[in-house]
């Protein structure tokens, strides 16, 4: 009966990996105790990026966003050149240092230091208070769940097959072997379910930041035009300061954070919120450029095509983009991949 021994470690193993996962599940889908305003909850695409894919997606988002407004250079061999080394916000001057005094480095170290950067780190931490992004720890906690979960699966087998070697002949395998069955269906089944509706949550964003997220229109790559615009998309088109959000439109009076000014002027940049102020003006900045020598349209084709461009960089990553060569500058040179 020395079997048994081996039978009650498994089913010991499954309860306590599976009551753990099963309360880090729980931490993780709990939101913040206060209930965030509005503004502490409206999407910029540098908070869309980070709830989509986490702080690299942030960098890349900087990266793209600069590039496309000539402010620096992304080559196909994984380089990044400084153009203009001023920065409109605290993500594109934490890039901007970053890259050095040289004006030029390699784009994974830059793309690493960005990611680690305060503005990042503060931005993660007002989505976390906004119940939109899912804390450090909780993620810790739901991924080492898991990997003890995958563990006690391991252990249930090897246990299984000692006692079948133990086992008395005259007590009979097939007994012995379905007790055995039902702590690994157990945990295989909790693996399973943890799959389906854990993983999510061990990634960047909670379940409301899920469905902010599912309220995003991206324009899917195959639905852009032959010339890289986007086709127009139903209901009234998104004003300069939405940078590609719609729906999820920043009001822009959650300053102080990366991407947004706390100066009292309109933020500028990916994460810029409601340029309103800036259009009234008469001024547009850089970002809402239009085609050279042409009046300047808010709701043209070179402005679609940008905001098209950024909204599907934030939300799908590096692999969305149509220019090849933007892919490969991204990923640090063809021959290399994004962490």
């Amino acid at each position: 009966m020395l079997w048994v021994l081996f039978l009650v470690i498994a089913w010991v193993a499954a309860f306590v990996t599976c009551a753990r996962l099963c309360q880090a599940a729980v931490a993780a889908a709990q939101g913040p105790d206060a209930v965030p305003s509005g503004r502490d909850r409206a999407l910029t695409l540098y908070k869309a990026a980070f709830l989509s894919g986490g702080p690299y997606r942030v960098s890349d988002l900087a990266l793209v966003a600069m590039h496309r407004e000539r402010r620096l250079l992304l080559a196909h061999t994984g380089w990044v050149t400084v153009v203009d080394p001023v920065g409109r916000d605290e993500m594109e001057r934490s890039l901007i240092q970053a890259i050095g005094s040289a004006g030029q480095a390699p784009v994974p170290p830059v793309r690493s230091a960005v990611a680690a950067a305060e503005p990042v780190r503060a931005l993660a931490d007002r989505l976390v208070l906004a119940g939109l992004a899912v804390p450090d720890a909780a993620r810790a906690g739901v991924a080492a769940a898991i990997a003890h979960m995958r563990g006690a699966c391991a252990l249930i087998l090897v246990t299984a097959v000692a006692a079948l070697v133990m086992v008395p002949p005259q007590t009979g395998t097939g007994t012995v072997a379905a007790w055995f069955a039902l702590p690994l269906v157990a945990t295989t089944g909790c693996l399973a379910i943890a799959r389906v509706e854990v993983h999510p949550y061990t990634r960047w964003a909670s379940p409301a930041g899920q469905q902010r997220l599912g309220q995003i229109l991206v324009p899917p790559r195959e639905d852009r035009l032959p010339d890289g615009t986007a086709p127009p998309a139903d209901g009234p088109a998104p004003q300069p300061g939405d940078r590609g959000v719609p729906g999820a439109r920043d009001d822009g009076q959650d300053r102080g954070g990366p991407g947004e000014r706390g100066d009292g002027q309109p933020p500028a940049g990916p994460g810029a919120g409601d340029g309103a102020a800036r259009a009234a003006a008469g001024a547009p900045g850089p970002a809402e450029r239009g085609v050279p020598g042409e009046p300047y349209d808010p709701n043209g084709p070179a402005k679609r095509a940008e905001r098209a461009a950024l909204t599907v960089l934030a939300i799908h990553g590096a692999a969305g983009l149509s220019d090849p060569a933007l892919r490969a500058a991204l990923r640090g040179g063809r021959r290399r991949a994004l962490p």
